[in-house]
């Protein structure tokens, strides 16, 4: 009575952990901003823990047969696409192979060894459950927009740092981080201030001598120049030098962002701009056309298949060691029996 209570609970957990595991891998693909994969990690450890034991201590080969290919096919619940059809039969011949080496090790063993036992078929599975979660994965995201599988900067990631790294080496003094707000004006009034300490008004000179050069060009004498730099230097410190040179700096800006800037904008939201725009270029893809983009989807599904793969290979042993920690809490309670036979075996004298 004991055995097919634990049989038809390892047959119910098996399923109900497979459901899960492929809704929360849905739930992670249609809301990437999430960005949590915590949840589907956790859920296909257990999938793994319980469909370890299922392979150990079903015996009927027909039950566990039926097992995977329900587990595995229950992924369609998510799927609305006929090529998923073709991972999953991959996936599943995995699995039975895997399968058939467990069984095949625990026919061999002297001395009942789980962990040794599932260690034989750990790579096989964990290879036909990334098969199956990166088409999911594939199928779900496939006819996405760009925007929503090249990863946009927002304002406050740049804040919080990539623009303080970005600005640092324009101008190391300056800490956007500590002003979210700053805006365009202020940063190209406070680099400008910096800059004019640092090099000792040689980057002053500099300036007014370039917008003397655009203004007046050759048309005036080397006396009148100097006079109309001098003049241009004192009004540097009133009101209109300054409107000079933020009128200066917004044009460059402006030159880089690819659009034009009045000054009051946040320089955070700048910059974002100026990166996702370099991005997409880089890229040359429309931001909302997905039918431009077909190979952005394969390769995250690759990155995807190979992370699974090296998470399964850095989690499996713990995997196996929860498994091989529950069956012997199984042996313990007596809910299974280990028996002692004897044995005839070929040995070479």
């Amino acid at each position: 009575m004991k055995k097919q209570i634990l049989k038809y609970s390892l047959i119910f957990l098996t399923l109900l952990f497979s459901f899960f595991a492929w809704l929360s891998v849905d739930q992670a693909v249609n809301n990437p901003e999430s960005s949590n994969w915590l949840v589907p990690v956790i859920w296909f450890s257990l999938f793994f823990i319980i469909l370890a034991l299922s392979i150990v201590l079903i015996k009927e080969t027909y039950v566990l047969t039926g097992l995977l290919a329900v587990s595995f096919l229950s992924s369609f619940i998510f799927v609305f696409n006929g090529w998923h059809f073709l991972p999953v039969v991959l996936s599943l011949l995995l699995a039975y192979l895997a399968m058939a080496r467990i069984k095949n090790d625990l026919k061999l063993n002297v001395k009942i060894d789980l962990w040794k036992t599932i260690r034989r078929g750990r790579m096989l599975l964990i290879i036909s459950l990334a098969i199956i979660i990166t088409s999911q994965y594939y199928f779900g995201v496939k006819d996405f927009k760009a925007s929503a599988l090249i990863p946009q900067l927002k304002p406050g990631d740049i804040a919080n740092g990539l623009a303080s790294r970005i600005i640092s080496t324009i101008n190391p003094g300056i800490k956007i981080s500590e002003d979210k707000d700053m805006t365009v004006d202020q940063f190209i009034l406070q680099t400008q201030k910096m800059n004019d300490q640092k090099n000792a008004g040689i980057s002053v000179d500099k300036e007014i001598d370039k917008i003397v050069a655009e203004k007046f060009g050759d048309t005036a004498s080397p006396s009148r120049l100097d006079e109309i730099k001098k003049e241009y230097a004192k009004n540097m410190e009133e009101p209109d030098g300054r409107n000079m040179i933020l009128e200066e700096g917004r044009k460059q800006l402006s030159e880089i962002a690819g659009r034009e800037l009045a000054g009051e904008e946040k320089i955070s939201e700048v910059i974002s701009e100026m990166i996702n725009s370099k991005i997409t270029n880089f890229l040359g893809v429309s931001m909302d056309n997905p039918k431009k983009v077909p190979l952005i989807p394969i390769a995250l599904a690759i990155i995807i298949f190979l992370t699974v793969i090296s998470l399964g290979s850095f989690l499996s042993p713990l995997w196996m060691l929860l498994s091989a920690l529950i069956f012997t809490i199984l042996a313990k309670t007596k809910i299974i029996q280990i028996k002692k036979v004897p044995v005839e075996m070929e040995i070479i004298e």
